[in-house]
C-alpha cells in the first residue's frame, strides 16, 4: 500500500477542506496464481519455442482513477480481478542469415468485483457517481496480441554484418 497524491496540497471536493492522509491512502495489492510453461529447441536447434499459460487472482488491485474535481489521477483499490491467458513465442533460423519469428498472446483480464468503479463524464448509468465494473475488462490489458517478422543478416567482410528486418504487430 501507500499514499497517492499528485500534488502536496489537495482539497476534498465534497467539503473544500484539505484532504487527510486516510483519504490519500491505498491498500496493498495481493496476487495469487501460477504459471506453467515450456521452453525448447527443436529441429536441430534451429527452432526455439516458448509457451506459457497463467492464472492470477488479485485482491485490492491497485488502479489509476481520475478525479475530475482535483483534475488529477490517484491510485485506488478495486475489489478484485482475474487475469488469465496463454503466450506462445517462436523463432526459426531458416537459413544461414534468415530468421523468422512469430508470437501470439491471448489475455483475459477483467474485474471480478468492482462495485464502486469510477464514472466517466456524461455516463448515464451511474449511481451516486459510481458504476459497477464487475466483469468489465481491465484497462490497457489487450485480449489479443500478435507479432510476426523476419531478419536477414548479410556478412560484410570478416568483421561486419548488415541486418535487415521487418515486423508486424497487432494489439
Amino acid at each position: 500500500g501507500g499514499f497517492s497524491s499528485p500534488s502536496l496540497y489537495q482539497l476534498d471536493p465534497s467539503t473544500g477542506a484539505p484532504v487527510t492522509a486516510d483519504q490519500l491512502q491505498f491498500d496493498p495489492e495481493e496476487a495469487e496464481g501460477f504459471e506453467v510453461g515450456f521452453k525448447g529447441s527443436l529441429l536441430g536447434n534451429t527452432l526455439r519455442l516458448d509457451a506459457v499459460a497463467y492464472y492470477y487472482n488479485y485482491d485490492d488491485l491497485q488502479t489509476s482513477v481520475f478525479e475530475p474535481e482535483a483534475f488529477s489521477f490517484f491510485i485506488k483499490n478495486a475489489a478484485s480481478a482475474i487475469v488469465q491467458g496463454v503466450e506462445i513465442s517462436s523463432q526459426w533460423l531458416v537459413s544461414e542469415g534468415l530468421t523468422l519469428f512469430a508470437d501470439i498472446a491471448y489475455n483475459r483480464a477483467e474485474f471480478d468485483e468492482f462495485p464502486n468503479g469510477q464514472c466517466y463524464t456524461g455516463q448515464t448509468d451511474c449511481v451516486n457517481g459510481r458504476h459497477d465494473l464487475s466483469g468489465e475488462p481491465l484497462t490497457r490489458a489487450p485480449e489479443w496480441n500478435y507479432n510476426l517478422g523476419f531478419s536477414y543478416d548479410f556478412l560484410l567482410g570478416s568483421s561486419h554484418t548488415l541486418s535487415v528486418g521487418g515486423g508486424l504487430n497487432f494489439t
